[in-house]
This record gives structure tokens, C-alpha cells and sequence, in this order.
């Protein structure tokens, strides 16, 4: 079902958890805005940001009122939080670093996203205000793309350390490391079902890219598309 239909570019899109709404970006402005919609076939598109420097990123907060999203408005790559009236613009962090692809807990209460203020990128959590950031997944490869378990239990993350970029798990702690995926190909962008058990993504393993699920606990993934072209960056409600 396609949801959006512009010559410009849209991504990054991003179900509320009820599945009503949706976030995306696009450069329908001539720049890289944050858009809201409702999620359905040629609804009319809100403009959320207006910055003459790049917003993307967005993640929903669980009360489907706010969320949060990375800008480059003050000079560098940090993440803000907003409410989806557009207004209550606040900044989150504030270090020389890229912040990127920030995600909430389920409770509301933490913030996980990836950074290279280490020297590379690894995936960081920090509370709802951006106080206390603590590493949880660190590695001398690439470590991207977090995404938090419905039940809050675990963060699946996209990793480079063992020569290709596979899915891998860990606990909130930093505790519990697992791989997920192992294959040559390139494996991105998890998104966690409802059922804080399956996680889908996107594979290049059979040439384009494609969107799968596979346990969390591993195993043989499930091919869930099948096009010509490209696809990418799944996302899935949580109710």
C-alpha cells in the first residue's frame, strides 16, 4: 500500500504504535524536513521542522504525542525532541560528536541512539532529559541503528565487528551481547515487532534489497518482500 506520492525523495518512515500516524522525511521543501500524516493512502502531509539545515532521524516517544529526531541546525549533528503540533522544540544533547537515530524506551524514561563521540560510531543510552549518557554496545567497527524491544528488555542494533553489517542484541546494561544475523551480505535497519520477539530489517542477501523477519533469537530469516526495486527502513506498530 503506498502511503505517499511526491517527485520529491520521502524516508525514514515511522509508525506511532497505535499505527494511526506517521513520520517521515522529505525534501519536498528543498531541504530534509520532518513530515507527519496519517497513515493512509494520500493523506494530506503536515510539515513538523522548518530549519535551513537537515532534520531527519525521527523516532515516536510512547505517549504518540512527541518525538524525537536529529538536526544539524546548530552546527552539528544532535538530537531534539518535539511535540507533533510542532511546537516545544528542545535539544537533547549537545557534544561536538554525530548524534544519530535516536529511539525511546517503552517507558518513556531513556533515549538510545548511535555516536561517534568515542572516535566511531557505537550505540549510547541516555535519560529522557539527555542527562547520564552511559555506552552500551562499543566496538571498533561500526556500531548504528538501535532499536528498543516493546517489553524494554532488549536494544537490536546493526554491527559491523565481525567484517559485515549483521543485527546483534543487548541488554539496556550493556549486558547480554548476541548476534542475531550471520551472513555476508549487508543486514540494516531492525525494526522490533509487538510481540518484542521478532525483528524485521532490510538484506541485500538476494541481490536488492529486501525486507525480512527473523527471531531474536536467531535462525533462518523469512522473506517478507519481493520487487524490482529497493526496499528499505521497515517500521511497525507496537498495539
Amino acid at each position: 500500500m503506498r502511503l505517499t506520492d511526491h517527485p520529491a525523495a520521502d524516508s525514514s518512515p515511522v509508525l506511532s504504535a497505535d499505527g494511526r500516524w506517521l513520520l517521515f522525511v522529505t525534501d519536498r521543501d528543498t531541504n530534509s524536513e520532518i513530515y507527519l500524516m496519517p497513515a493512509q493512502p494520500g493523506a494530506v502531509a503536515t510539515r513538523l521542522t522548518a530549519s535551513v539545515s537537515p532534520d531527519y532521524d525521527p523516532a515516536w516517544l510512547p505517549d504518540g504525542s512527541n518525538f524525537v529526531f536529529v538536526s544539524e541546525r546548530d552546527g552539528n549533528a544532535e538530537i531534539y525532541r518535539m511535540n507533533t503540533n510542532g511546537a516545544g522544540l528542545a535539544r537533547l544533547t549537545q557534544d561536538a560528536a554525530a548524534e544519530r537515530q535516536p529511539a525511546a524506551s517503552p517507558d518513556a524514561l531513556r533515549i538510545a541512539f548511535a555516536s561517534n563521540r568515542s572516535g566511531n560510531f557505537d550505540i549510547f543510552v541516555m535519560d529522557a532529559g539527555g542527562t547520564n549518557v552511559q555506552v552500551v554496545a562499543a566496538h571498533v567497527a561500526a556500531d548504528t541503528s538501535p532499536a528498543w524491544s516493546p517489553d524494554g528488555q532488549w536494544i537490536v542494533f546493526v554491527s559491523e565487528r565481525d567484517g559485515n553489517a549483521e543485527l546483534y542484541l543487548v541488554r539496556p546494561d550493556g549486558g547480554g551481547l548476541a548476534r542475531v544475523t550471520n551472513h555476508a551480505a549487508t543486514d540494516a535497519h531492525p525494526v522490533w515487532l509487538a510481540n518484542s520477539r521478532d525483528v524485521a530489517f532490510a538484506s541485500d542477501r538476494h541481490e536488492g534489497f529486501e525486507l525480512y523477519l527473523v527471531a531474536s533469537t536467531g535462525g533462518v530469516p523469512t522473506r517478507l518482500t519481493l520487487s524490482r526495486g529497493d526496499n528499505l527502513q521497515p517500521s511497525a506498530a507496537h498495539r
